[in-house]
């Protein structure tokens, strides 16, 4: 087999040798290209039959490559630097002068709450109606701290000066004048009604502190005052 493929091969070697020194004809050319294609062909149908290799080399076919997608590069992102804005000066308000407060007048003080008799309470008592204070002292009155009381419920006014809740009232206008020093009769009943904690009658037992009601004055009108004491000093 070995000798068999140069026998082939030397047509084809000479036919080319031979077309070296010649002058090339298009019309020439062409006849020996198809010539050499007819022994190619022959050549390689030879080498198949005979299980040889072709010895015409096949032209690899085109491969694609894979073209590689190019990477966008980031775009620069613009970044907004903001400029300081200058402070703007702040108006400061002048202080305003204050006026000074004026003199509050001062609360005009009553026999309400400094406890002194009025001055003319002793004309009032002069004039007062005895029978009207009486009647309120059998009257029950509605104090403002909620309580109701009433002078004939803690205060006896019989000859026999019995003891009720409070002291009896029976002949009082001639023990007040010696009660307190520097008062009169009239002076001591209208301060026991109005402020009766100022002064405490001994008792046996003793009369405990607050007994009687402070505010019987916020309830009884200087009038009132004047015919209850008035009613007072006829019992002897």
């Amino acid at each position: 087999m070995s000798r068999l493929l140069p026998r082939l091969l030397w047509p084809l070697l000479a036919v080319l040798l031979a077309a070296c020194g010649s002058v090339a004809e298009p019309i020439w050319e062409q006849a020996e290209t198809a010539t050499s294609e007819a022994e190619i062909q022959a050549a390689n149908a030879t080498a198949i039959a005979l299980g040889l290799p072709s010895p015409t080399p096949v032209t690899p076919t085109a491969t694609s490559t894979h073209t590689a997608t190019p990477t966008p590069m980031p775009t620069a992102t613009a970044t907004f630097t903001p400029s300081p804005v200058p402070p703007t000066e702040t108006p400061t308000m002048a202080p305003t002068s204050t006026t000074a407060p004026t003199s509050t007048t001062a609360p005009t003080t009553s026999a309400e709450t400094t406890g002194a008799m009025p001055a003319d309470f002793e004309d009032r008592v002069a004039s007062a109606n005895p029978e009207a204070g009486m009647t309120l002292f059998n009257t029950s009155q509605n104090l403002p701290s909620g309580q109701v009381w009433m002078c004939a419920q803690c205060h006896s006014v019989t000859p026999d000066e019995a003891r009720l809740i409070g002291p009896g009232l029976w002949n009082v206008g001639t023990r007040a004048e010696t009660r307190v020093a520097g008062q009169d009769a009239i002076t001591y009943i209208y301060t026991s009604i109005t402020h009766p904690g100022d002064f405490m009658v001994q008792g046996d037992p003793p009369y405990p502190e607050g007994l009687m009601p402070a505010d019987f004055n916020q309830v009884f009108s200087e009038d009132d005052l004047a015919n209850l004491v008035a009613y007072l000093l006829t019992l002897k």
